[in-house]
């Protein structure tokens, strides 16, 4: 259902992991390498898919910016629109640019029929967003619980 609607956009392409995708896969550099944590490693998969979409993308003339979004990211340029965002980058002449990563902290149980993005109201904040108070707080967990980093994942 969520495929359907996303392929319901006129700016949207969508493209499912089939025996096509993971064909173009076999064709980009570093596959030999992946090839064989590519169906139990999500970040595999998204490198390869960010890459693969990159090439799909210098194909293109008319496309100048490429944003790689993962399904349960939500891209949001502030106050400003879309189009704004991507004028002002391209007025400031950059070539690429990183945003900080807001990872979601689930509140309710997870349910195919609700809308993960109308659910959740925590974020945690890239680690160099942190205010100083809280990192503190962030330092006494991991020295109580042996260096282990409270959040495990994503430092960016």
């Amino acid at each position: 259902a969520d495929i359907e609607a996303a392929r319901g956009y006129a700016d949207v392409e969508v493209i499912v992991r089939d025996e096509a995708l993971v064909a173009a896969w076999a064709n980009l550099p570093g596959w030999a390498a992946l090839k064989d944590y590519v169906q139990d490693d999500v970040q595999v998969r998204q490198m390869l898919n960010a890459l693969h979409c990159l090439r799909r993308a210098e194909a293109r003339d008319r496309l100048q910016w490429l944003v790689h979004v993962d399904s349960d990211e939500l891209f949001d340029p502030g106050a400003r629109s879309i189009h704004d965002h991507f004028r002002y980058l391209e007025a400031s002449r950059f070539d690429w640019f990183c945003y900080h990563n807001f990872e979601a902290v689930p509140e309710v149980a997870y349910q195919t029929e609700v809308d993960p993005f109308l659910t959740v109201s925590l974020f945690k904040r890239a680690a160099c967003l942190v205010p100083d108070a809280a990192k503190a707080v962030s330092e006494t967990w991991r020295a109580r619980n042996f260096g282990i980093d409270p959040f495990l994942f994503y430092a960016n």
